[in-house]
């Protein structure tokens, strides 16, 4: 019975509620764009972030890899709006710690494991309620 159930609320392991939230933020994402005229280039920091949050729900090793370098687009497009602060944490800090955090997760892969528990649908929507 809850076999059943679980497999009715996932699609290629990703939980509907989650894919649902997803395809409504690219869906915003894009609109927005095209209404405030928005260049290409500086949205696709947007959509790598999007594919950054489906590789952190399959526990990706590779999602922080592909973070770092997506905080040097971040910084690239805040430097083009003169936010130079903002670039150079995005820069310096941000794409340094996910750095890190790939080096430091693929050096001993075995010894930084987490055991995952799958939320049910109701804490799914509360976490991100309370968001």
């Amino acid at each position: 019975m809850m076999l059943a159930k679980e497999n009715k609320l996932q699609r290629d392991g990703i939980p509907a509620v989650l894919a649902l939230i997803m395809l409504a933020t690219a869906i915003g994402i894009t609109v927005t764009g095209i209404i405030f005229k928005q260049d290409f280039w500086r949205m696709v920091p947007l959509f790598v972030s999007l594919f950054i949050a489906f590789m952190n729900s399959r526990v990706n090793r590779y999602a922080p890899l592909v973070g770092g370098l997506n905080s040097v687009l971040y910084a690239l497009v805040y430097f083009s709006y003169g936010l130079y602060s903002s670039a150079a944490y995005a820069f310096f800090v941000s794409m340094t710690l996910q750095m890190v955090t790939f080096i430091r997760w693929n050096k001993k892969p075995l010894g930084n494991s987490t055991e995952l528990r799958r939320l049910k649908v109701w804490q799914m929507i509360m976490s991100v309620a309370l968001l």
